[in-house]
């Protein structure tokens, strides 16, 4: 059930970043708050803690997806393409560490676009810390046992893969047409598998 579970959460991701459904990316950040919740009550939660989980996970995945990381996608197409937006302070930063040399200098520009791709990854944190919050809430006052709290807090690096991810898909066949496609589906498995493993432990 729960490889199910991870599969839809990579539809929904992708679906997003490619507004697959009416109304673009919103059903699928309102879908991903649902399909938490149904998971965290399948798995054995309270209805009130699985309802608090699937509202918090799909506001924080609405708000972590929402700024823009388009200019990032330098990270496999070694484009630096300011027409693209991305957060600023990620910008000053990948520009500080990787100094701009040209549009087109795909060497750096996909070294930056990785470091500003992993570092837009820390937008999705709260997503992931929200629910292992709670789960120590729970573990604490309950069963005082915090070794599941100690596993789900090692997920967490899991997250900044995102930047990583895209830089790889720079030899995805096809890249500039397939790359973003390709990474949104691997990073919505990802996200997902996340999710999905903190939940099972609350």
């Amino acid at each position: 059930m729960m490889l199910l579970v991870v599969l839809i959460f990579g539809m929904l991701h992708a679906a997003r970043g490619q507004s697959a459904f009416p109304f673009g990316k919103m059903i699928p950040r309102i879908l991903w708050g649902a399909v938490s919740a149904y998971w965290a009550w399948f798995c054995g939660a309270d209805w009130m803690i699985a309802v608090v989980l699937g509202l918090s996970i799909g506001a924080f995945y609405w708000l972590g997806t929402m700024r823009a990381w388009g200019l990032y996608f330098a990270a496999f197409t070694g484009l630096w393409d300011t027409r693209y937006k991305g957060a600023q302070w990620i910008t000053e930063i990948g520009l500080r560490c990787v100094p701009w040399v040209s549009e087109t200098h795909y060497p750096s520009n996909r070294l930056r676009g990785l470091l500003c791709m992993t570092l837009r990854a820390t937008y999705l944190l709260p997503m992931v810390v929200l629910p292992i919050i709670i789960l120590w809430l729970r573990a604490y006052h309950i069963d005082g046992d915090l070794h599941c709290v100690a596993s789900a807090f090692a997920l967490c690096p899991l997250v900044l893969l995102m930047g990583p991810i895209y830089w790889a898909m720079q030899w995805c066949p096809r890249y500039e047409l397939d790359g973003v496609r390709a990474a949104e589906n691997l990073t919505g498995l990802l996200f997902g598998y996340i999710i999905a493993h903190i939940i099972t432990l609350i």
